[in-house]
C-alpha cells in the first residue's frame, strides 16, 4: 500500500511501497497520480464508502480500529479519501498486485474482507455497510490486478484463435506462430506476395539520405480496422531503396479486389531505441495493383498533412500456386502465364465481356505447406526475400523454421528402452545365489541402485506424457534446460531451412537442425562433462586394474562378440537344414564342412575372449576368497561376520570401501556363484581341496545358475566343457551325414540331421547363457566399488544421450524425406551410411567446458546407432526403436510403394551405419577469456579427433561414389581443395578460427551430410552462424553479389525467423547480447544494431 508518511497529513511528499516486491520505494510523480484519484466518476469501476483499519499513529498496526473512507477503485489503483468531497488530497492508495482476498467472519465489524499481500507479515482489513456491498467489492477487487486481466486476455485470444484461426496478438509478423499457439501453424496458406521499393525519398535536415523501412496494413470492407500484414527490413541511408524482404498475405486476411492497402513509410532515427518517425503513406486497392502495368503500381508518397511529401513508393504483387481454388471464389481467375518465370509478374489486360476483374500472374513457388512434411512439424513461420542476381535474374528466397513433433517423442521411447534394460539388468543380477551374507550385501546394494533408477525414469517419462498432453506443446525453451522434467528433451529443437528459387530453374532446399547443446544441466558442471568424468574414471581403472578399459566394457564386448558369432553358426546350421530338405547329400555334406569350420572359429574366439577379459577378474575374485579363507581359519567366525567387509584395500587388508577388490568370507557351498568342478568334472561335486591346477580348487571360468533358475541342477559346466560339447556335438552330426547314403529321401535326411542340430543349439544357448551370467557376475563387482559415482555416470550419460539421439533422429527423417528419389544419394546411404556433422560453438571456459564435454561425448556414442526402412502402416507412423543403450536401431517407417523402389539392399532392410563428426570453435567473449588466461586444449583435441574421423570417410565417399552420383554444385571449389583447407585449419593455432566450422560446413553439404548446429541454447549464437551460413551458400552456390551479402545477412537476423526464435524461447524478440560481449565476436557473428539488448538469461 501506498500511504503518506505523514499520518493524517495532506501532503503527498514521500509515499511508501507496500504489497509489492519490486524494490523498496515506488517512484511516481504525486501530482499526476493526486490527479488520476480526484478525476469524475465515470473513469472508476466502482467508488463508495468502506470501514479501515486505521488510528492516528498510523497504519496497520495492532489494536487498530475501522474508520470509514470513502474508496475509489480505477484499474488496479484503490485510492482512499477521509470522506467524499475528495478534499484536499487522497489520503492513500493501495496497488492492487501480488494479493490475496478474502472474507473474514472473526471481525469485530461485519461484512469484513482483507487484503493479504504476499511477503507481507500483516493483511489490510476493510469492512462494508452490507453483505450485498461487501460481495460487489470483493468481485471489483478480484478482477482489478494485472494478472487477472492477463488471464482474461489468454482466454479471449484462445476463443478468437479457435474463431478465426488467427491469433489476434501476433499481427505485426505475418507468418509468425506465437509459441503458445495452440495450432500447428500451417492452416493459412500464403495467397499473394508484395515487393516494395521506394525511390526519391526526402533527405533529412542535415542533408543526409534516410535509414527507412515500409509496413503494409490491409482493410477489407465492412471491416473499418487496418490490419498489419508485415513490414520489410530496416535499409540505412538509402533515398532510393529496394526492400529485398517481402510481404505475404495469408488466407485469414480474406483478401479480395476490393481489399484495400496503406503503406507506411518511416525514417529510422535510432535503431538501438527503436525510435522511428513517419515520412508519409500511400492507400490503393488490390484492384489498382491489378489494374496496372505489369502488376506494378507506382504511387506518390503522402505526407501528415495530406499533400505530396516528395518520392514514389512502387508495389509489385503476384500470385501463389497453391491456393487455386479460394482465389476463384474471391474473384481472383487464376491464370498460369506462357512463360511465368521470365517476367515474374505477367499483367492480364481486362476482358470487357468477363464478370472477373482483371486476372493476376502466378508465381510457381511451392507453398510452406508443400515443403514441410506436415507429420513431422508443427508450428511452422516463415519469412520471403527477393534479389537480383549478377545474370538479372530474379532470386526467390524463403526462410522457414519449425518445431519437430519427434522432440517429445523420442525422449519417451528412449526412456521406455532405458526401463528395459535396467529392468533386464536386474533380472540378470537377481537370479545369482551368492555364498554369503557379504555377498548377499552386495547384490542387494547394487540392485537398489537399479531400481532406484527404474523409479525416476518411469516418474521422467509419466511426466513427458502428461505434459506433452496437457501442454501440446512441440518444444522444450531454453528457459527450461534446469527443469528436471524435461532433461532427456533436447532444448530449442528446430528445423531450419533454407528454399531457393533461382528464375528458370528448380527450387533447391538446405536444412540444419538447430539445438541447444546436449548437456546434463540439471547435474551441473561442478566436476566436469562425461569426457572428462570418463578419462578420471578410465584412469582410476588403469591403476587399479593395470588395463586402459574398465572390465564391464570389455565384458560388453565379449558378448556383442559372442552374440556375433552365434549369428553366424546359426545361419550354417540353417544352410544345413535347408539342404537336407530341398537339396541332396552332397550339397548337405558341403554345408556340414563349412558349420565345422565356423564352430571351430567360434569356440577358438569365444574361449580367447573369455580367458582375456573374465577369467582374470574371476581369478582375482577367486584369490580373495582364498585369502578371506586362510584369515577364518584363524579368528573366530563370528568375530568375521561383524567386522569383515567383502570389499578389501589393494594390499589385501579388510576395509570398507567401495573402491576396492572383493573377497569372500565363506567358502562356496553347491549353490556358490563360481562352478566348481574342473574340466568336464561334475559341477554338483563340492570342493575337497586345493589343488595345484592353474584354477586351484575351482574352475573359474564360468558362473554357475541358482537353483532357482535351474530346478533341476545347481550349476553348469566350464566353458571348456561346455566348448567341447558343442564340437563333439557337430562331430557326431558330421558322422551322420557321413553314413548317409546318396539316394536317401528328403524325409530321412530330415530326420537324420534334426536330433543333431537341435543338440548343438543347445549347447550354444548354454554356453551363451554361461557367459552372459559371467559377465553379469562382473558386472556386479565392479559396479559395488564405484556404485555411486557409475549411477550418476550412466544417468548423465542417459539424458545427454537421449537429447542428442533425438536430434540426429530428426535429421536423418527430414534428409530422407528429401532424398527419397535421389538414387546417388541412396547409393551412398548402402555404401556409406549417414553423415552426421555437428557444429558448436560452444566455449572452453566455466560452465561451457562441462557442456561441450557432456556433448562430444555424446555423439562420439551415436556410432553405435543403426537405421533401418520398413514399410509403414500409416501416414502418421514414427520413427521405432529397438536394442540397448550401446546398439541402438531405428526403424524409420516410409510408405511400401516408395520402399520398393529403393535400392534392394535398403528395401531389404540394411543396416545403415551413422558417422557422427564434432567441429567446435568458441566465440564469445568467454573464448577471448580462455584463450588469454584458460586452456583451449579440449577445443584441439575435438577438431583433431574428428578430422580423423572426416578424413576416413572422405577417403572411402571419392573411392566409392561415382561423380555422376555426387550432387550439383556450382562453387567453384572442389571438395580435395576444401578437404586440404580444412586440415590445414584444424592444424593451425589461430584464436577464434571460425573457418574451421565454414569450411567444414561447406564440405560436408557437398558430400551429402546431415547438418546440426549448437550453441548454449541455440538461439542467440547459433542464431548469428544459421544466418551466416545461409547468405554463404547463397553466395557459393547462386552468385549474390558482396554488397547484397552484409544487406541480406542483417536483413535475416533482424526480420527472419531467428529473431522470432528468440521471442519463442524468452518472450523477447531480441538476441541477448550487449555491446562489450559482441566486441569480442568475430565481425560476420554481430547482429545489427537494434535487434539486441538485454533479456532473461537463458
Amino acid at each position: 500500500m501506498l500511504q503518506s508518511t505523514e499520518d493524517r497529513g495532506s501532503t503527498w511528499s514521500y509515499w511508501r511501497l507496500s504489497g509489492i516486491h519490486i524494490s523498496p520505494k515506488m517512484r511516481f510523480n504525486q501530482k499526476e497520480l493526486a490527479g488520476v484519484g480526484m478525476e469524475p466518476s465515470k473513469y472508476f469501476t466502482k467508488e463508495g464508502p468502506l470501514y479501515m483499519k486505521v488510528n492516528a499513529g498510523g497504519w496497520r498496526k495492532k489494536g487498530l480500529d475501522y474508520s470509514e473512507r470513502w474508496c475509489r477503485l480505477r484499474g488496479n489503483l484503490l485510492f482512499f479519501f477521509k470522506d467524499r468531497n475528495l478534499l484536499p488530497e487522497p489520503q492513500g492508495v493501495i496497488v492492487l498486485e501480488q494479493c490475496f482476498i478474502k472474507e473474514e467472519y472473526a471481525e469485530v465489524k461485519p461484512h469484513a474482507f482483507s487484503l493479504e499481500f504476499v511477503g507481507e507479515e500483516h493483511n489490510q482489513y476493510f469492512a462494508a455497510h452490507s453483505t450485498e456491498l461487501r460481495d460487489e467489492w470483493v468481485a471489483a477487487i478480484r478482477l482489478a490486478s494485472y494478472e487477472m486481466l492477463r488471464v482474461q486476455l489468454q482466454k479471449l485470444r484462445i476463443q478468437i484463435l479457435a474463431r478465426t484461426g488467427r491469433d489476434p496478438i501476433s499481427e505485426g509478423q505475418p507468418g509468425v506462430i506465437d509459441p503458445g499457439n495452440l495450432s500447428d501453424g500451417m492452416q493459412n496458406d500464403p495467397v499473394l506476395e508484395m515487393s516494395i521499393s521506394c525511390n526519391h525519398l526526402p533527405m533529412k535536415s542535415n542533408g543526409d539520405e534516410p535509414s527507412v523501412f515500409a509496413s503494409i496494413n490491409c482493410m477489407t470492407p465492412p471491416d473499418t480496422r487496418w490490419l498489419n500484414c508485415g513490414q520489410t527490413e530496416i535499409i540505412d541511408k538509402q533515398s532510393n531503396p529496394f526492400f529485398v524482404s517481402t510481404v505475404v498475405f495469408e488466407t485469414s486476411r480474406n483478401i479480395a479486389v476490393i481489399t484495400r492497402l496503406r503503406a507506411n513509410i518511416y525514417a529510422v532515427e535510432d535503431r538501438t531505441n527503436q525510435s522511428h518517425c513517419a515520412i508519409g503513406h500511400a492507400i490503393c486497392s488490390f484492384k489498382d495493383i491489378i489494374a496496372a502495368p505489369g502488376n506494378k503500381l507506382v504511387l506518390n508518397i503522402i505526407g501528415a498533412d495530406d499533400k505530396p511529401c516528395g518520392g514514389t513508393i512502387s508495389l509489385l504483387l503476384w500470385e501463389l500456386d497453391q491456393c487455386v481454388s479460394p482465389e476463384t471464389e474471391r474473384g481472383f481467375q487464376v491464370v498460369t502465364p506462357p512463360d511465368p518465370l521470365s517476367n515474374m509478374i505477367i499483367g492480364v489486360p481486362p476482358s470487357p465481356t468477363t464478370l472477373h476483374p482483371p486476372r493476376l500472374g502466378t508465381l510457381h513457388t511451392p507453398s510452406t505447406r508443400d515443403s514441410i512434411s506436415k507429420g513431422l512439424y508443427g508450428c511452422v513461420c516463415n519469412k520471403k526475400y527477393r534479389y537480383l542476381n549478377p545474370d538479372g535474374k530474379i532470386v526467390q528466397v524463403e526462410e522457414i523454421m519449425a518445431e519437430s513433433k519427434l522432440s517429445f517423442y523420442i525422449p519417451q521411447k528412449m526412456l521406455e528402452l532405458y526401463l528395459d534394460e535396467e529392468k533386464r539388468k536386474l533380472k540378470e543380477l537377481s537370479v545369482f545365489a551368492l555364498p554369503s551374507e557379504d555377498w548377499d550385501r552386495i547384490g542387494r546394494a547394487v540392485m537398489a541402485e537399479h531400481v532406484t533408477m527404474i523409479e525416476q525414469y518411469t516418474q521422467s517419462l509419466d511426466q513427458l506424457k502428461k505434459m506433452q498432453k496437457k501442454e501440446l506443446r512441440l518444444f522444450k525453451k531454453s528457459t527450461e534446460k534446469t527443469d528436471k522434467r524435461l532433461e532427456f528433451v533436447p532444448t530449442n529443437l528446430h528445423l531450419q531451412r533454407l528454399r531457393v528459387e533461382e528464375q528458370g530453374s528448380k527450387g533447391v532446399v538446405y536444412n540444419t537442425i538447430t539445438f541447444g547443446a546436449p548437456c546434463a544441466h540439471t547435474m551441473k558442471f561442478k566436476h566436469g562433462g562425461l569426457r572428462r568424468l570418463f578419462q578420471q574414471y578410465a584412469d582410476e581403472q588403469s591403476r587399479l586394474v593395470g588395463n586402459n578399459h574398465c572390465l564391464s566394457s570389455q565384458a560388453a564386448d565379449v558378448l556383442t562378440r559372442v552374440s556375433e558369432l552365434r549369428e553366424k553358426v546359426d545361419q550354417c546350421c540353417k544352410d544345413v537344414s535347408l539342404a537336407a530338405k530341398y537339396k541332396d547329400v552332397t550339397t548337405m555334406k558341403h554345408m556340414t564342412q563349412a558349420l565345422i569350420e565356423q564352430i571351430n572359429i567360434f569356440c577358438r574366439e569365444v574361449t580367447l575372449l573369455l580367458e582375456q577379459c573374465v577369467v582374470p577378474a574371476l581369478q582375482k575374485t577367486h584369490g580373495s576368497y582364498q585369502d578371506a579363507t586362510k584369515a577364518e581359519g584363524k579368528s573366530d567366525r563370528k568375530h568375521h561376520k561383524s567386522h569383515h567387509h567383502p570389499v578389501t584395500t589393494d594390499n589385501g587388508s579388510a576395509g570398507n570401501s567401495r573402491n576396492s577388490s572383493i573377497s569372500v568370507s565363506s567358502p562356496p557351498q553347491r549353490s556358490s556363484v563360481l562352478s566348481s568342478g574342473s574340466g568336464c568334472t561334475s559341477p554338483t561335486s563340492p570342493s575337497t581341496g586345493v589343488s595345484n591346477g592353474i584354477y586351484e580348487d575351482w574352475e573359474m571360468n564360468g558362473v554357475c545358475l541358482p537353483g532357482k533358475s535351474c530346478p533341476n541342477r545347481e550349476g553348469v559346466p566350464s566353458w571348456d566343457c561346455m566348448c567341447k560339447k558343442i564340437l563333439d556335438s557337430v562331430s557326431m552330426l558330421q558322422q551322420v551325414v557321413e553314413m548317409l547314403p546318396e539316394a536317401a529321401s528328403a524325409e530321412e535326411r530330415m530326420v537324420a540331421v534334426d536330433p543333431g542340430l537341435q543338440s548343438l543349439n543347445e549347447a550354444l544357448i548354454k554356453l551363451q547363457e554361461q557367459a552372459k551370467f559371467s559377465v553379469g557376475f562382473q558386472r556386479l563387482q565392479e559396479e559395488y566399488k564405484n556404485l555411486d559415482f557409475l549411477q550418476n555416470l550412466q544417468n548423465r550419460r542417459d539424458l545427454v544421450f537421449s537429447q542428442v539421439i533425438t536430434s540426429l533422429i530428426v535429421g536423418v527423417v527430414t534428409q530422407l524425406k528429401e532424398n527419397i528419389n535421389n538414387r546417388g544419394y541412396l547409393k551412398q546411404l548402402c555404401k556409406l551410411g549417414f553423415l552426421a556433422h555437428f557444429e558448436s560453438l560452444l566455449s572452453t571456459y566455466g560452465d561451457e567446458m562441462g557442456m561441450l564435454e557432456d556433448m562430444s561425448a555424446s555423439i562420439k556414442d551415436l556410432q553405435g546407432v543403426t537405421f533401418k526402412l520398413i514399410p509403414s502402416k500409416s501416414e502418421d507412423d514414427k520413427p521405432i526403436l529397438c536394442g540397448s543403450r550401446c546398439s541402438i536401431v531405428v526403424e524409420v517407417p516410409l510408405d511400401v510403394n516408395t520402399l520398393t523402389k529403393l535400392p534392394d539392399d535398403l528395401s531389404r532392410g540394411q543396416p545403415i551405419k551413422v558417422t557422427p563428426i564434432l567441429f567446435t570453435v568458441g566465440i564469445n567473449e568467454e573464448q577471448s577469456l580462455a584463450e588469454l588466461f584458460g586452456d583451449t586444449s579440449l577445443q584441439e583435441a575435438i577438431n583433431k579427433e574428428n578430422m580423423h574421423k572426416i578424413d576416413v570417410y572422405f577417403d572411402r565417399y571419392l573411392r566409392l561414389i561415382q561423380h555422376e552420383d555426387r550432387p550439383h554444385s556450382t562453387s567453384t571449389l572442389s571438395i580435395e581443395l576444401l578437404m586440404t583447407s580444412l586440415r590445414h585449419h584444424v592444424q593451425s593455432k589461430r584464436q577464434k578460427n571460425v573457418e574451421i566450422l565454414h569450411i567444414s560446413r561447406q564440405l560436408v553439404r557437398r558430400i551429402n551430410g546431415i547438418r546440426f548446429m549448437s550453441c548454449k541454447s541455440a538461439k542467440d549464437r547459433t542464431g548469428m552462424s544459421v544466418t551466416l551460413e545461409q547468405c554463404q551458400l547463397l553466395q557459393d552456390e547462386h552468385k549474390m553479389e558482396p554488397h547484397m551479402f552484409v544487406h541480406l545477412l542483417n536483413t535475416m537476423r533482424s526480420e527472419g525467423t531467428r529473431r522470432d526464435n528468440s521471442r519463442k524461447n524468452t518472450g523477447i524478440n531480441k538476441y541477448a547480447f550487449n555491446k562489450m560481449q559482441l566486441r569480442a565476436f568475430p565481425k560476420l557473428y554481430r547482429p545489427p544494431e537494434g535487434t539486441y539488448g538485454k533479456t532473461v538469461t537463458t
